[in-house]
């Protein structure tokens, strides 16, 4: 499997610097590395059942879709399909194009933010549209959430997008191979160089991939006429999204215990009322103790360690940049 990276903060060897995560953290949050690293594993997982034939396009700018959002672009002779990798822990549900959420302490399903489905789907239609507007109508076959945290469970009620666990990426790439070829290796190349390298017609054509934020739907270009497509896709369904709120028996949650943090103890504290009345006098404040030269030592030696710490830290990301 070929991979074509396209993140600036990637380098030429597919590594991260310490300054580019630093930088990329601070654009995009600090759940942005840890996402990259889920593509870095999917990646390896994925190339190991995958021929020559796929192509994996990560982290492609394309109009209409957040820079600061990672994402792959998996161009197979079964189709090209979307895929978002995390590593989040949990356990979630996927129910239509909702995505939610088990809450610890009502023991219920909620919505929860970002709506990962709503993403991956939004990724999708970007990227048809852009396709498009070039005279190309490749099959988009599906949306793909693929999660690699081993303790991640998703319950999936016809979720519009396809959810993969950890356990399951082996076989979902194994099962990609058994589908029905749809493109061959020259259409392939072609819609990846239109990925790649796009060439919109008219400006006007760039102004319908982006997204408006008030309706959070598309808005739609001009209508043209439009010549005989080369490829068709497949139908698209969407699906209206409604708070979701769900309650479940006790018996339910024995199952999934195992996935949920512990919680939090708190410590009991009793009624003022209850309070003795000799406790509530306010206490003097304890004198000044002087410090003991064995305590003054301990503090110059711990200060003297907290030095070496910043120099040696500084050293790193000065050799880093190519300062030294």
């Amino acid at each position: 499997m070929d991979v074509i990276e396209r993140s600036k903060f990637v380098d030429d060897e597919g590594k991260i610097s310490i300054t580019n995560r630093l930088s990329a953290m601070l654009d995009y949050g600090s759940e942005w590395y840890g996402r990259m690293e889920a593509q870095r594993e999917v990646t390896q997982r994925l190339g190991r059942s995958l021929g020559d034939e796929h192509i994996l396009l990560r982290n492609i700018p394309i109009p209409g879709v957040d820079e600061g959002e990672p994402y792959m672009i998996l161009m197979s002779p079964q189709g090209i399909r979307i895929l978002l990798a995390f590593p989040i822990r949990g356990v979630f549900r996927a129910n239509e194009s909702e995505w939610l959420e088990l809450h610890q302490r009502s023991r219920s399903f909620v919505r929860a933010k970002p709506n990962l489905q709503i993403v991956a789907l939004n990724i999708q239609k970007q990227l048809t549209r852009l396709l498009e507007i070039q005279n190309f109508r490749a099959p988009v076959a599906e949306s793909v959430l693929i999660f690699t945290h081993p303790r991640t469970l998703i319950d999936g009620t016809r979720p519009a997008c396809r959810v993969v666990s950890a356990d399951a990426i082996e076989y979902f790439a194994a099962n990609l191979e058994q589908l029905p070829a749809v493109l061959n290796s020259q259409q392939i190349h072609t819609l990846v160089d239109a990925i790649l390298y796009p060439k919109l017609p008219d400006p006007r054509s760039a102004a319908g991939l982006i997204t408006d934020r008030e309706t959070s739907r598309p808005i739609p270009p001009e209508p043209e006429p439009e010549p005989e497509p080369a490829f068709y896709p497949e139908t698209f369904t969407e699906f209206p999204a409604e708070p979701t709120h769900e309650d479940f028996k006790d018996d339910f949650w024995e199952t999934f215990d195992q996935y949920l943090p512990e919680e939090e103890t708190y410590e009991s504290f009793p009624m003022m009322d209850d309070i003795p009345e000799h406790e509530t006098q306010v206490s003097q404040p304890p004198s000044k103790a002087k410090m003991s030269a064995g305590q003054w030592i301990i503090l110059g030696i711990l200060a003297i360690v907290e030095i070496v710490i910043i120099i040696i830290f500084a050293y790193i990301v000065l050799q880093d940049i190519g300062m030294l």
